[in-house]
């Protein structure tokens, strides 16, 4: 069945992701075609290739970096091409974002830093973005005050407790966040596993201080002793955080550790810090590629696109 009709259109720049295609078959489309080039001095020229005129316009687009461009690279890419499509006389552009870059820095910790996420939403208005759809933020607050344009905010957390639910049937399990920072997150978790199973689930977390590159952590507040342990975060990139908490919580007891996240970024030192053998698992989304990810015989993938195929039909239902 087609959901979009043939006044939309949908483009995928991201070459190493099978996301696209994924979302493209789910909607019973095809994927727009493009032209990129990248000029000797390291300059971007992207531009569509059918007919934009107008059309209204999905791009999928994960802004990490990937062995074809760096993130910054990539964000470059995004905004010459929101621009040209604007100028083309597209009716109406939306991002959708699995993954979104500069967000994790989005209050000033320290004299004079920069509030990346407000700069990053100015230079998508500037583009002419009209809406933006991101998932799984660092801070969904934070995300929405920043733009002015429309915003949706969508979560990966129904589709990973698809893939925990039957594993946690018989075991007592606690969902645990790594951090303080984390707690709402982790507790909207629980209550959805908690839902699935139809049973108690316990909620753990533990307080994380950051010195530089030195890591330590504040007394485990939940009891996690004899119990199968699900820690949740919305992104793993160097896998410090991660593996100091499966560490944490593993010496107060913990009979086995999963670990899950929406992005798996995976940057390099990841493999290292994620082969601990207190964990059991790693389970992430196909939401950012990472050259890393196969080398991680512990780390399974769950596949966004039904989420994404989903949100755009209700967008187009409700047009």
């Amino acid at each position: 069945m087609t959901i979009i009709d043939t006044n939309t259109l949908l483009f995928h720049l991201d070459h190493d992701s099978d996301l696209g295609n994924n979302l493209a078959v789910r909607l019973g489309c095809g994927l727009g075609r493009y032209e990129l080039r990248k000029f000797g001095d390291g300059e971007y020229k992207v531009r569509a290739l059918d007919a934009v005129a107008g059309k209204s316009i999905y791009i999928i687009h994960s802004l990490s970096t990937d062995t074809s461009a760096t993130v910054n690279d990539k964000l470059v890419i995004l905004l010459l091409f929101i621009g040209a499509l604007r100028d083309s006389g597209a009716v109406s552009i939306t991002l959708m974002a699995p993954y979104l870059c500069y967000m994790r820095k989005d209050s000033r910790t320290r004299f004079q830093d920069p509030l990346s996420v407000r700069y990053v939403a100015q230079l998508f208005e500037a583009a002419g973005l009209d809406h933006l759809v991101a998932m799984d933020v660092h801070n969904v607050a934070a995300l929405e005050n920043a733009f002015r344009c429309r915003v949706s905010h969508i979560s990966a957390q129904a589709l990973l407790a698809d893939y925990f639910t039957p594993l946690l049937q018989q075991v007592d399990v606690a969902v645990a966040s790594p951090d303080v920072g984390g707690i709402k997150r982790a507790e909207s978790f629980c209550n959805l596993i908690e839902a699935r199973l139809g049973k108690p689930v316990f909620m753990a977390y533990m307080p994380k201080y950051r010195d530089q590159d030195q890591l330590t952590s504040g007394p485990i507040t939940g009891d996690v002793a004899g119990k199968v342990v699900l820690i949740l975060d919305d992104l793993i990139a160097s896998g410090s955080t991660i593996a100091h908490a499966a560490e944490a919580y593993c010496a107060a007891g913990a009979k086995s550790i999963y670990v899950a996240a929406t992005h798996g970024v995976f940057s390099e030192g990841a493999v290292s810090q994620l082969a601990s053998p207190v964990i059991t698992r790693v389970v992430t989304t196909n939401s950012v590629f990472s050259q890393f990810r196969w080398v991680l015989s512990r780390c399974d993938t769950v596949d966004v696109s039904p989420l994404l195929a989903s949100f755009i039909e209700h967008l187009e239902s409700n047009r």
